[in-house]
């Protein structure tokens, strides 16, 4: 299910996808240290090449390695975006975006909305039922652009992270 979701990607996207491997982590870490405001969020120092590294591995208790991609969106050599995608959590039928993220460089132009609405397009071509992400409180850029998107709020949650404990708003859009 991961290699056809990949080739749809490439089928009906603008870009060349692929799935993050060691080869990419300078790329994700160059990416990702410059939207400093997302990370930010987080933590208050520059988000390190481990700290990049962590994220790419990371998923959630009790999920398969099989189920996550951490895919990447290159165009001409340059990575533009990436979008770290749980399958079949928190249910069967149901898809976590965990992040999507366009460079810092790239941003405004339409590209989150772009591969967000190729995503679901994927998503429903494989099935899928329903997409979950989770957006942290006060983050309101990112709150707008999902709901823009037909993201609905669902409940409130505390996520532990290394620094501190943040709010997060569960979001859910039905397919």
């Amino acid at each position: 299910m991961r290699l056809k979701l990949i080739k749809n990607f490439n089928e009906i996207s603008d870009y060349h996808v692929v799935l993050a491997t060691s080869k990419h982590y300078h790329d994700i870490h160059h990416l990702m240290k410059r939207n400093r405001k997302y990370t930010a969020l987080f933590q208050e120092h520059l988000l390190t090449l481990d700290e990049a590294i962590e994220e790419v591995k990371a998923r959630p208790k009790n999920t398969s390695i099989y189920q996550k991609l951490f895919m990447l969106f290159y165009k001409d050599n340059t990575l533009y975006a990436i979008i770290d995608l749980m399958m079949h959590y928190p249910k069967h039928d149901d898809a976590y975006i965990g992040l999507l993220m366009v460079d810092a460089v790239y941003q405004n132009k339409g590209i989150g909305h772009n591969l967000e609405t190729t995503l679901i397009k994927v998503l429903t071509t494989l099935k899928f039922k329903r997409v979950e992400l989770g957006v942290v409180v006060g983050n309101e850029k990112a709150y707008s652009f999902w709901k823009q998107l037909g993201y609905e709020s669902l409940r409130e949650v505390a996520l532990p992270t290394n620094d501190k404990t943040l709010q997060v708003t569960v979001m859910e859009k039905v397919l």
